[in-house]
């Protein structure tokens, strides 16, 4: 019998704190900052009731297939699962990604989207 940790378990993205209704996700775009690097664009925006959803996941329409965009938003909510700092911030993040991020490894996709983050809550 395989035991699992529980804090393991529970270490999942919430489904509640990922913004899906188009009324949340203009908010970004009307009030966010804007930040970009080679794979990603970021709008960033303070976040003072945390009843608000903390992020957003989105790809390029200049991406085609679907599966593809899914394969990109499933890698995208990986490491934005597995970087605490993001969630533990006060912000909320709207994470877009570019074309260029299909061709992307996953290590590289990583290291460009935690130093775009990491960048974009310094410099606010």
């Amino acid at each position: 019998m395989v035991f699992r940790n529980p804090v393991v378990l529970n270490n999942r993205l919430s489904r509640r704190l990922i913004a899906k209704k188009k009324k949340e996700i203009s908010l970004f775009f009307s009030e966010g900052k804007k930040f970009s690097s080679p794979y990603f664009i970021l709008y960033l925006l303070p976040r003072e009731d945390k009843t608000f959803p903390l992020v957003f996941f989105a790809v390029s329409r200049k991406v085609i297939n679907s599966s593809q965009r899914n394969l990109i938003k499933r890698r995208m909510r990986e490491i934005f699962r597995q970087y605490l700092p993001f969630k533990l911030s006060s912000f909320s993040f709207g994470w877009i990604a570019k074309e260029k991020a299909l061709k992307a490894s996953f290590e590289e996709l990583k290291k460009d989207m935690i130093e775009l983050g990491k960048k974009a809550i310094s410099l606010e």
